[in-house]
């Protein structure tokens, strides 16, 4: 199967990727000539041969076996193996040797003649011919003549007038053993100690062909893993470095660099890849101390991979690769003078930019924005931004994650001091790397005692950042309304290190916005009002903090109900409560005080206010809401109870409304995970003495298909009950309103029931995942008795047919 990356939420359309490949240009000589020895002559008739002495073609004679044609004079001479002694071998005959101021002319020794100036004496045309000075472009002056140049192509080079292959050498470390892919069981990577400052280190190896290395059946791609260690157990933070992968056969080397801390959580992400080239570059800076692995594979494998593409995987004994480690200087940041601060950045030498920022005060914010520098903003750049404090501490990172999006890094200083930004990226994939980056302090209002409502004004495209200081248990309710004619607001909401958790918008010029933030400690709440369709807005915000009372388990008596501001919440009461995953919350007997109640609606919501609970009754056709209210928790967390009433009147004060209520927590049991042929049995199991239930949670793949079974040990006569997560979909006039399962929603609909025929006798159901995801199970008895016994629950998912 192909191994999932899921760090990245993107598809990327790549081009097509022309196979590389290498070899050697061919020396040549000019149009109507050919090469002998080192010399460009006329190209003769296939049936002809150049004679250099008498300047001409001349007919091919055939010689006979042991004998060889002398192109000086035309005739069969013996092949020599060795001349005697006197003398020395000339175009394959042996001659008689000459003094140094004679040549032999082929039948006595001469003397070298005297030539004129700008002459010299050519002993195989036995003339005087000008001396050569300059030779033309794409030639070279040798022994007197003009000869062509030697012209190899990418992957090789020139020896001995001839184009070989270019040859790696032996790395420093090679992969080692085999099995050294981190994503698959009983891996071996191999170890590499980081070189000193200045030095490097090389690694090998093979991308093997693909196997299957999990047995699902599929082959998987070969990922060979080098683990980097710093020497005598110094830290890796604030290790710069220069990595550069190439390969001599078919291997497009792609690289991914992996950091984890103590517990195996993932903290480090870096690509490099180059679908146009045979060699790939890049840059690292190392933030933290931590276990990272630099992961080896064909570029091939890790698109598909990372960006969650269905290729065919690919390697051999031929996709072999070399890779070069060089440990470098940090470079020196650039100093940023001052506010707002502007540059342009060019990321094509792959390495990486920092930059020193101003001295900033406690409690400033800064804001970076990164962009490609081509129009429309795009690039061919997934920037990042990390962010570290005087003592070098990594303090933030933030990841573009598609090409054309913006990166904005917020941060807030909770001390002074001068921060470090490094302007990194996750992978490049082409040539266009040029970026814009913009470093700005925000101004921030603070709203604390501000009277509600708050009027305020906004140039067309810009924001205002807004704070608040919560206490724990404090909830701020707000809501923004756009004077007649303004533009369109949009809500940003921040967490207490301004990151970014939510965008509100209505999607229309004069929309109110509105939102609704817990804090479950005392912390900062920064809310930013921009506006998105470049026109000026006048616009006004409904604001107010309101203290949520915490449930824990137990009676809770008078619970008030409180007027909140207009645009936000219905007059109500908000408590706050806080669970683990799994665990199932009742709200028991609740009893409203007061003559403002009409119409009780109790909701339990998560901590950005999803809906959780009451659960329905899918299996009902009226789809009716179940008593009591109860909700299953998703995630360890916060979440809240409210309590309204649908029929009041909002002019109307709800002064002296309030409610009771018993709020009560129970566990789930785990029952693991379903798949084709699994199976288990859950003994002594019993209901829950407050609610009459047990609950079982149940995971599986879409279209799974799972029995259940509950077979009592005793009297019990067992009802099963199974929900999905979901929400209700229909008008009520043109679609009949019905139960829609998702498992992006947190509320729960009872969608199949099956009893037992009598006490003591089995209940049956069987069913089939619409999701990937949770389902919940409960069993009850029938007649709601808490005392009736143990039972055995089967969980089983049946093999396909």
């Amino acid at each position: 199967m192909s191994r999932r990356f899921s760090w990245i939420g993107l598809v990327l359309l790549l081009a097509t990727i022309p196979w590389l490949s290498s070899g050697c240009g061919e020396t040549s000589c000019g149009l109507g000539t050919t090469k002998v020895g080192d010399q460009c002559v006329p190209l003769c008739p296939d049936d002809q041969y150049w004679d250099a002495a008498s300047r001409g073609c001349r007919p091919i004679v055939e010689c006979a076996p042991g004998t060889h044609l002398n192109t000086l004079n035309g005739r069969c001479e013996p092949d020599l193996t060795d001349c005697g002694a006197g003398t020395v071998e000339v175009n394959g005959e042996c001659v008689p040797q000459c003094a140094s101021d004679e040549y032999w002319s082929g039948s006595a020794c001469l003397p070298v003649p005297e030539c004129a100036e700008g002459t010299t004496f050519n002993p195989l045309t036995f003339e005087c011919e000008p001396i050569i000075g300059d030779c033309a472009t794409g030639t070279h002056l040798e022994d007197g003549l003009c000869v062509p140049d030697v012209i190899c192509g990418p992957g090789t080079h020139a020896e001995d007038g001839n184009c070989v292959p270019d040859r790696l050498g032996e790395p420093d470390v090679y992969e080692g053993q085999e099995n050294n892919d981190i994503f698959y069981p009983n891996w071996h990577p191999t170890l590499v100690n980081l070189p000193a400052e200045g030095d490097q280190v090389t690694l090998g190896g093979t991308v093997a062909a693909p196997t299957d290395l999990d047995g699902d059946g599929h082959a998987d791609a070969d990922y060979d893993a080098f683990i980097l260690a710093a020497p005598g157990g110094a830290s890796l933070a604030g290790s710069y470095l220069h990595l550069e992968a190439t390969s001599e056969g078919a291997c497009l080397p792609g690289l991914l660099i992996l950091g984890v801390d103590d517990d195996w959580n993932a903290f480090y992400f870096r690509y490099a890849l180059n679908p146009n080239s045979a060699t790939t570059v890049r840059d690292l800076y190392l933030p933290a101390d931590g276990t990272y692995f630099i992961l080896v594979t064909d570029y091939n494998n890790l698109v598909n991979d990372a960006f969650g593409l269905e290729g065919l995987p690919v390697g051999g004994d031929d996709f072999t690769y070399f890779v070069t480690l060089e440990h470098r200087a940090r470079p020196e940041p650039q100093s940023v003078s001052g506010f707002p601060y502007q540059q342009q950045l060019d990321l094509a030498d792959s390495a990486l930019r920092f930059f020193l920022l101003p001295d900033l005060a406690s409690e400033s914010i800064v804001r970076l924005l990164v962009r490609g520098a081509a129009a429309g903003g795009t690039s061919d750049v997934m920037p990042i931004a990390m962010l570290f404090g005087p003592d070098g501490q990594l303090l933030k990172e933030v990841v573009a994650y598609s090409l054309a999006e913006e990166l904005e890094a917020n941060y807030r200083a909770l001390q002074p001091g001068q921060l470090t930004v490094v302007i990194d990226y996750l992978m490049t994939i082409g040539p266009a790397r040029q970026l814009d980056l913009s470093a700005d302090l925000l101004e921030v209002t603070d709203m604390n005692g501000r009277p509600s409502p708050y009027s305020s004004s906004l140039a067309a495209g810009r924001g205002e950042l807004l704070r608040w200081d919560l206490q724990a248990g404090d909830m701020n309710l707000i809501g923004t309304e756009v004077d007649q004619g303004g533009g369109n607001l949009m809500l940003r909401v921040f967490n207490t290190d301004m990151d970014l958790l939510y965008e509100i918008d209505q999607g229309a010029a004069g929309a109110a916005e509105s939102y609704f933030q817990f804090a479950g400690e005392d912390s900062p709440m920064f809310v930013e009002v921009a506006e998105v369709s470049a026109q000026a807005a006048d616009y006004q915000l409904q604001h107010a903090i309101i203290s949520t009372p915490r449930l824990d388990p137990g009676q809770h008596d008078g619970l008030p109900i409180q007027d909140m501001p207009e645009g936000t919440l219905p007059d109500s009461s908000v408590e706050h409560f806080q669970g683990s995953f799994g665990q199932m919350v009742f709200f028991l007997g609740f009893h409203p005080t007061g003559s403002w109640w009409s119409d009780p609606v109790e909701q339990v919501y998560t901590p950005d206010f999803q809906l959780m609970g009451p659960m329905i009754d899918a299996s009902s056709g009226n789809l009716d809401t179940m008593s009591p209210t109860m909700a299953f928790l998703p995630a360890d967390g916060y979440y809240f109870h409210i309590a309204w009433d649908a029929a009041a009147d909002p002019a109307e004060s709800p002064s002296g409304a309030s409610y009771s209520i018993d709020f009560e927590v129970q566990d789930s049991v785990l029952g693991g995970n379903i798949e084709p042929g699994s199976s288990s049995s859950l003994t002594g199991q019993y209901v829950d003495t407050r609610s009459g239930l047990a609950f079982y949670v149940v995971a599986g793949a879409a279209g799974q298909a799972l029995r259940l079974t509950a077979t009592p040990d005793a009297d019990l006569q067992p009802e099963i009950w199974l929900f999905q997560f979901g929400h209700i979909e229909g008008d009520g006039f043109w679609v009949p309103y019905y139960w829609q399962p998702d498992a992006a929603d947190m509320q729960l609909g009872l969608v199949r029931r099956a009893t037992a025929d009598a006490a003591g006798e089995e209940a049956s159901l069987a069913t089939v995942f619409p999701y990937q995801g949770l389902m919940l199970v409960a069993v009850r008895d029938v007649n709601w008795r808490r005392d009736a016994g143990t039972y055995t629950i089967d969980l089983v998912g049946p093999p396909p047919p």
